[in-house]
């Protein structure tokens, strides 16, 4: 995609008193906190609804995404998910059944968007074809696994971070 990778684009990572990381991992927005203290010190969610000033569509993508990592393919499916949020870039959504399960390792870390709700990780392990050393790609992908009703269509579905790796949407 033109413009991502070269740092025209910034995600933004808020840092709550608990210490816990929250954004949008699609919509790289500068968006405020998603949470705020409560009683006891426990963090409260701010649920938004996807509406006029902030609109979300899910939609089946109508040609093949091929997804490369370091040149091999990691994806490759007919049944991808369209997410277009606000002004933001569309995303592609993956069905996690189409991704080559060899190369996907869960990762610790946690976000969250008001809109789709929390988001998991997995960093994608590489092993070189010339040393067997394996190369890993952190936080590279994410999922919703249980995302809120609006968007619920990308449940079992993963997205990647088109800076670390290779998308392309073929006709």
């Amino acid at each position: 995609m033109p413009g991502w990778g070269n740092g025209t684009h910034t995600r933004a990572i808020l840092f709550v008193p608990s210490g816990k990381e929250f954004s949008c991992p699609n919509t790289f927005s500068s968006a405020p906190a998603a949470e705020a203290p409560a009683r006891g010190g426990v963090m409260e969610r701010k649920r938004k609804t996807p509406g006029k000033l902030h609109p979300i569509t899910v939609e089946p993508t109508p040609a093949r995404v091929v997804v490369r990592a370091a040149g091999r393919v990691i994806a490759d499916t007919t049944s991808a998910l369209t997410l277009r949020e606000s002004v933001y870039p569309p995303v592609q959504y993956v069905p996690l059944a189409d991704v080559d399960p060899e190369v996907l390792r869960p990762s610790a870390k946690q976000t969250y968007c008001p809109y789709k709700g929390e988001a998991g990780y997995y960093s994608i392990a590489l092993k070189r074809p010339d040393t067997g050393e394996t190369e890993e790609i952190a936080d590279a992908v994410w999922t919703y696994e249980h995302p809120y009703e609006a968007v619920e269509a990308i449940a079992s579905h993963v997205a990647f971070y088109p800076d670390r790796v290779e998308i392309s949407v073929e006709d």
